[in-house]
Parts: structure tokens; sequence; C-alpha cells
């Protein structure tokens, strides 16, 4: 299988989290002494320390998704391991975060992090949480931005193909779901959309009518044109 990921984005947004994340921090400890030190600014400390925790959180955010590991794109990497250069996957370079490519077309994958049984009823994705000792509230949930977040990925994906290889005649682009927390079940007979836990990605993929497709070196090509070294 080819693997692409842009190295460039992965650094720069690690970087930006450590920096956001330490910077609010810091900023809000600025707040907190000039709360006690200057009281006369006490508002202006009070609108320091919202924005602060607010860049600390923003920052927090990237450096969990870029900076520690196994990364989200770790993760699909290792499984769709074993798979053929036919295939190939790109990581925040072509629109959306994650792209896989094979004799099916082209895929955005969507990685998700819910626990439990992940199914599909009655036109929605529902989410039934596992059991706790200590339960707040129902279990059940309605995860009604699935279907409207992954018709986004799949319109940036489209774009970022024609943008890249404009030449070329357009393949087949859509979604799929990707759970990955370990104690997930994920039931989607019935769903529009491809879904899959990360353990049977592989698998899925492979059970995919072929379509028309990009050849393994349309797939270098694009990769160079996507990803600036």
């Amino acid at each position: 299988m080819q693997v692409y990921i842009n190295q460039r984005k992965v650094r720069r947004n690690r970087t930006l989290g450590r920096y956001m994340m330490f910077g609010g921090l810091g900023a809000s400890l600025i707040a907190v002494a000039i709360s006690f030190l200057a009281q006369a600014y006490i508002f202006y400390a009070l609108g320091l320390m919202l924005a602060a925790g607010l860049v600390s959180q923003i920052g927090t955010a990237l450096y969990n998704r870029f900076g520690r590991s196994p990364r989200m794109d770790e993760v699909i990497d290792f499984s769709l391991k074993g798979l053929d250069d036919r295939y190939a996957v790109f990581h925040y370079a072509a629109g959306t975060s994650h792209a896989i490519f094979g004799p099916f077309g082209a895929l955005a994958a969507l990685p998700r992090l819910e626990r439990g049984d992940i199914t599909f009823e009655e036109g929605s994705w529902v989410q039934v949480a596992p059991k706790r000792r200590v339960s707040l509230g129902s279990r059940r949930k309605k995860l009604n931005d699935l279907t409207q977040e992954a018709d986004r990925e799949v319109r940036k994906l489209r774009k970022a193909l024609e943008k890249a290889l404009p030449d070329r005649e357009m393949i087949a682009v859509s979604a799929i779901l990707v759970f990955l927390a370990e104690d997930a079940m994920v039931e989607a007979n019935d769903s529009p959309m491809l879904a899959a836990h990360r353990k049977k990605l592989k698998s899925v993929l492979r059970n995919l009518q072929n379509q028309k497709s990009f050849s393994e070196n349309d797939l270098r090509h694009l990769a160079k044109r996507l990803i600036k070294s």
C-alpha cells in the first residue's frame, strides 16, 4: 500500500498546538496575577483569562491530534497494512484529512471515536454507550452530524482531485466512517454510507465493487502534486 502524508502540516500543527497550549496557560497565570496586584484592571484580567482559556483549549486539541502517538493517521495506516500498491492513503493532503484510494475509486475516511454499539436505524446513526457504574442520563444518542460531515469531506476531496489532476477523468468519490475505539461495535447494513470498525476496514475495502480508479502511477503523480517537499 502506498502511504502519503503531509509531514509539514503535522509538524506545524504539533508545534502550534504546543505554543498555544502553554501560551494560553502562561496568559492565564498573568491574568490571575493582574487580578490580585492591580484590581483596577480586573475586567481586563477576566477578558485575558477567557481568551487564554480558549487559546489553551484549541492548542490542547491540536497537540492531542498531531503531537501524541498513535495519531489517527497512524491508526488508519496500521488498519490498512497488507494491502497492495493498487491502494493508497493520503493524510492531510487531499482536501480531506484522510483519503483512501483503491480499485473502488476514492473514499474520504472519517475517523470516529464513539464507543459502544453504533447502528444505523430509521435513517439515523445511533450510539448506545457502554454501561457505567454511575449513569448520567441516557446511554442512547443520535449522531446527527455524520451525514453532513461526510458530504462536506467528499466535496473537499473531489475539489482537491479536480484541481490536482484537471486533465484526468474524475473517479467515483464517496465517504467511509472508520470507528477507532476498541470497544465500538458497528452495525451499518442499512446505511447508505460505508462504515466499518478499524479492525474490519481492510476487509470492507477489498470487498467493494471495482469502479474507474487511478492507477499506481496516477497515485504517485497525485502525491507529487498534492504534497510539497
